[in-house]
């Protein structure tokens, strides 16, 4: 009797990135697993972005119309899809080429894993490798404090999608920490060490043009408090530093810095109402990021002639 092998979905949200699409493309037909179905949304692109895609029928899916914005392309993708395991890849992303097989390997094997989610490498405009995002092995607390799940790296149950209630179309830069955390509450999931997709950075890309990184310090806040009932240190004090930054952009760097600690420490107890143990328990972790950057800005502050459009 013939064995059918799951389907994976593999979602990619669209706009104006005709430079780097057809590479997003061909990551995903060029897998070694064999049963993906790929649906390409794109948000009514005017660069010859429609004309890659055509080139491409009867290999994917796609459609092009005004959306609201890649979540929005993303919630349609996942409304449309398939497969029982899903993941998205944005259109200036790549995947390795054994990525979705490595995943499904272990979805195959673990019935009761929700979640598979690897290593990622960032790469600059010209797909030259500059570095790699850091991610590490899964601890549901820990993302309290740090979104430590490279996006394009990570793959789920259709199912713990659906019972996490789908992606928010709220969010403006945290959709996807968001859905880590309530997708993975009180399920089982797994970290492979192997590098299975690769993070382009480039100042056309929504995370490099997005002016306002106080916004992003924000939403991780408001998600925190709601998911955990706490504001740690290191979401506070970037948010308060780059409100201080946009307010008094012409002041010397080290007395916005002594500011928005002050700032930060008032904002923090404020928030907590008082001293939260958990942020002492953190400290020896916490201390390199609070001084010498976090997330994706180590990456930017030193390969920042790389990302230039």
């Amino acid at each position: 009797m013939k064995t059918t092998v799951p389907m994976i979905s593999v979602i990619t949200p669209s706009y104006n990135q005709g430079q780097y699409i057809e590479a997003t493309i061909q990551s995903v037909l060029n897998q070694s697993y064999s049963n993906i179905e790929y649906i390409v949304i794109d948000g009514g692109s005017t660069d010859g972005t429609i004309e890659i895609l055509k080139k491409y029928d009867g290999s994917l899916k796609w459609i092009s119309e005004k959306d609201n914005g890649p979540e929005d392309a993303i919630n349609k993708g996942f409304g449309m899809a398939q497969g029982d395991i899903f993941a998205w890849l944005a259109s200036d992303d790549v995947f390795e080429t054994d990525s979705l097989q490595k995943a499904m390997d272990v979805f195959c094997k673990q019935p009761d894993v929700a979640m598979v989610y690897g290593r990622c490498q960032y790469i600059d405009r010209n797909g030259d490798v500059i570095g790699e995002c850091p991610t590490e092995p899964f601890n549901y607390e820990y993302l309290a404090v740090y979104n430590f799940v490279a996006q394009p790296s990570a793959f789920f149950r259709r199912s713990a999608y659906e019972d996490a209630g789908g992606i928010s179309l709220t969010l403006r830069q945290a959709s996807d920490y968001d859905l880590w955390i309530r997708l993975t509450k009180n399920r089982k999931v797994i970290y492979l060490s192997d590098f299975l997709s690769s993070y382009r950075l480039h100042y056309a890309a929504k995370t490099l043009g997005f002016h306002d990184p106080a916004v992003k310090f924000e939403e991780y806040i408001l998600l925190t408090l709601k998911y955990y009932s706490w504001a740690p240190a290191n979401r506070v004090y970037p948010c308060c530093l780059y409100r201080l930054k946009a307010k008094f952009f012409r002041f010397p760097s080290t007395i916005i810095t002594i500011f928005s600690l002050i700032y930060a420490t008032f904002e923090y107890i404020r928030l907590n109402k008082g001293i939260d143990c958990r942020d002492l328990a953190l400290i020896p972790r916490n201390i390199k990021k609070l001084l010498f950057g976090w997330e994706l800005e180590d990456a930017i502050k030193f390969h920042s002639d790389n990302l230039i459009k």
